[in-house]
């Protein structure tokens, strides 16, 4: 057999019943094939032979060491110098998975190694765009012809189509509408679990806020006390000159502590805010003469008894001591809140 016009030329049945097996099966396989061999040299020669195949997953197109030592064994066992080794190796051409690619070779033994040759599928077309042929030729035959036209109704639709393949159709589409549907019903509910989990994801955090705001003000130092803005303003409307009674702070003792007298303006409406205010000082107005008139002409009074039973001298100084006093409790009155 020549080196370089040695071919293998194998049947598209054969090939595809071979890939077919492989691709159905979990793991590597190996078997046999029977086959001729024919040499051209000055003659043609016709012998049987056999093949020696083997299926791997996903590797390469090259014989390995085990695969060299079985042909080389299975060549003592059968005699057989022409054994040929056949590879077929297929693999994923999609990520997917939905596209598988095979490839396939050959090796012979020659000159103490292993030579590739090429393999050609007899009765396989050429297939243009990776497209199948599905237009089956003439039939020269009338009477089947006329055989397949009597039966043809049974079986064949008007467009040349299978009736099966119609109905196995129209369930295809009818379960691609419902599967729709159902896509359609699965997306709006993940949706609205998006929305929730994102509304609940909002609450946890604003829970989780007012418990770390609610857990500080617990823990932190105590503030100062706030100042009573309208008491302030109350007490600045009725004691303007007096700051030791505008103070709020006092002494162990009871003494106003004047360095803590609030001094601000809070601009807080009296009228509106404390108009019981005003009307106090409005009252005090009124009766403070005649609460001064009343003490006077008491006074006066007493000082005519006072005359009677003293002189001259002890009335005088009665006299300026009750002015005094009459005075003095008119500026307490003065001074004094109602409430």
């Amino acid at each position: 057999m020549e080196e370089f016009n040695t071919t293998v030329r194998i049947s598209g049945f054969a090939l595809s019943s071979l890939m077919f097996h492989h691709l159905n099966s979990d793991a590597d396989v190996e078997g046999l094939i029977l086959g001729e061999s024919v040499g051209e040299e000055n003659c043609r020669i016709t012998d049987s032979q056999i093949d020696h195949i083997q299926f791997e997953y996903s590797t390469r197109q090259q014989m390995t060491f085990m695969e060299q030592v079985v042909h080389q064994n299975m060549r003592k066992i059968l005699s057989n110098q022409e054994l040929v080794f056949m590879l077929l190796t297929p693999s994923q051409a999609t990520a997917s998975g939905s596209t598988h690619r095979l490839e396939f070779s050959a090796f012979i033994w020659h000159s103490s190694q292993y030579i590739n040759i090429p393999i050609f599928v007899s009765n396989l077309g050429n297939l243009e765009q990776q497209d199948y042929w599905r237009v089956s030729g003439t039939c020269p035959a009338l009477g089947r012809s006329e055989a397949v036209n009597q039966h043809r109704t049974q079986f064949f639709c008007s467009g040349d189509d299978l009736k099966e393949v119609r109905n196995i159709s129209s369930m295809n589409d009818a379960l691609l509408g419902e599967m729709q549907k159902v896509c359609k019903e699965v997306e709006k509910s993940e949706r609205a679990v998006e929305k929730l989990q994102e509304d609940l994801k909002q609450l946890k955090e604003a829970i989780k806020e007012h418990y770390e705001k609610n857990e500080t003000q617990k823990h932190a130092s105590p503030d100062e006390p706030k100042e009573n803005v309208l008491l302030c303003s109350a007490l600045r409307m009725l004691f303007p000159d007096a700051p030791s009674l505008r103070t709020q702070t006092l002494t162990v003792q009871g003494l106003p502590v004047l360095e803590l007298c609030c001094n601000t303006d809070h601009n807080v409406d009296i009228p509106t805010k404390l108009p019981l205010i005003l009307e106090n000082q409005h009252t005090r107005k009124d009766t403070a003469p005649r609460l001064r008139k009343k003490c006077l002409v008491a006074g006066y009074s007493q000082r005519l008894k006072r005359k009677r039973k003293t002189n001259d001298t002890s009335e005088s100084a009665s006299d300026s001591g009750s002015d005094t006093e009459i005075e003095t409790n008119g500026q307490n009155r003065r001074i004094s809140p109602t409430f």
